[in-house]
């Protein structure tokens, strides 16, 4: 008897299928590519990756592909719709007069003509976008000016060579290293991931490395295929490991990671506290901030500052050292050794918020014992109005600076690239 879900060739779907019920289990990019239907699969998206204005398949006939061979939706694999499927490129999507800026040879910015020259017809005064105006350009010179065509379809290779990509990541089910899976249950279903966290997932080379994996969804999908041949899947917190990560160089940290985990506080209640208040308030009544030759008080003073508000250790918060405290500019041809000491003390600031923070907001790994030269590793992750990085207001006067550290939550390398909440925690 025939199932209800074998396709004409009388073989299965692949995909969330196996899943149902049970937990899936890894299957390997090089056994998923040598299925056969994966290769009929193939074979019928290769041209629509064709760049022409209208695609050679309407969404709807994308979707039907897709699900007939893998039992998965395209919109279940990535994030863009139907509209995008049809107009790849918008900005391209009419002929349209662009020119060079002068200084940049190597773009083409759109352009609108605002006057024409009576005495010399060629010479034209054009507009850019942004209100730039270029006087007296000769519309003759090929290489100043020209009519771009409309290329609406322009990429479309790029969107089918990332669903391809995306396909292999599902179908290969789970970490290689680890019992993470790519999916989640949903009202009892096992489901996928959400299209905007599949990019967390890797692709990492276990044989000789030509391109980045993800770097191959622009070629054709055989040769794209040649290098995802060589790769496995694992979620990113192995790959870090797996791979020479430059944030965890020389840490230490063991292959399978184990980290301490803490209460989180957000840094707005640290900003508000008491002994915050207390702290900056006596900083300023002490005038630390001062870019004078001699600082207002010396490296003890400030060390013993630290240890009385929040009992901890001057060299727990930050990595330099009594000299550079002293004199943060020494070979400043002006004399003026003290300067950007003002700076010093916001980016204390900075780091003492990440250490009192205590943990990361999404899966409460612990900052405590981490030296300050790995602070950089923490990250402030803006939950809304951002006006500035994080980072680049301890350029600024610190009450501006406090107001943007405010809407920020503390959180590790890996939750920040993943938004507000890991993806292995989604249920």
């Amino acid at each position: 008897m025939k199932d209800d879900l074998q396709d004409e060739d009388g073989l299965h779907p692949m995909a969330v299928w196996e899943c149902i019920g049970s937990r899936p289990t890894h299957v390997s990019v090089r056994d998923i590519l040598a299925d056969r239907r994966i290769q009929s699969l193939m074979k019928e998206l290769e041209p629509l990756r064709s760049q022409s204005k209208t695609p050679k398949a309407t969404y709807e006939e994308l979707d039907n592909i897709v699900y007939k061979y893998t039992g998965l939706h395209v919109y279940q694999l990535v994030s863009w719709k139907k509209q995008t499927w049809i107009l790849c490129c918008p900005n391209l999507a009419e002929k349209s007069l662009v020119a060079r800026r002068k200084g940049n040879k190597h773009r083409w910015f759109p352009v609108k003509i605002i006057y024409e020259h009576l005495r010399d017809p060629n010479l034209l005064d054009l507009e850019y976008e942004d209100g730039t105006i270029a006087y007296r350009v000769d519309k003759t010179d090929k290489t100043q000016m020209k009519m771009r065509d409309a290329k609406p379809g322009l990429n479309r290779h790029r969107l089918v060579g990332t669903l391809f990509y995306r396909i292999l990541k599902v179908l290969s089910g789970k970490c290689a290293c680890c019992d993470k899976t790519i999916y989640r249950k949903d009202n009892g279903n096992m489901d996928v991931m959400p299209p905007s966290t599949l990019g967390a997932w890797h692709f990492s080379h276990q044989e000789d490395k030509v391109r980045e994996p993800g770097h191959c969804v622009t070629l054709p999908l055989a040769k794209a295929a040649e290098e995802y041949v060589k790769c496995r899947l694992e979620c990113v917190e192995c790959h870090d490991q797996s791979t020479d990560a430059s944030w965890k160089r020389g840490t230490g940290i063991p292959r399978k990671r184990t980290y301490g985990m803490a209460f989180h506080r957000t840094i707005k209640d640290i900003l508000e506290s008491d002994a915050y208040q207390a702290f900056t308030k006596e900083l300023d009544d002490r005038k630390v901030r001062s870019n004078a030759k001699e600082p207002a008080i010396s490296f003890e003073e400030l060390d013993e500052l630290l240890q009385r508000h929040f009992q901890l250790c001057l060299n727990e918060v930050v990595d330099w050292d009594k000299v550079y405290w002293n004199k943060p500019r020494p070979n400043n041809k002006q004399g003026k050794t003290g300067k950007n000491r003002n700076q010093i003390i916001t980016t204390l600031e900075y780091s003492l918020l990440k250490l009192l923070s205590g943990a990361c907001a999404s899966c409460s790994q612990s900052i405590q014992g981490t030296p300050p030269h790995k602070f950089n590793g923490w990250h402030m992750d803006h939950q809304h109005d951002k006006l500035f990085n994080p980072a680049d207001v301890c350029r600024k006067n610190p009450v501006i600076a406090r107001s943007e550290w405010a809407k920020c939550l503390l959180k590790c390398v890996r939750c920040h690239r993943q938004g507000v909440k890991p993806h292995w925690e989604e249920e």
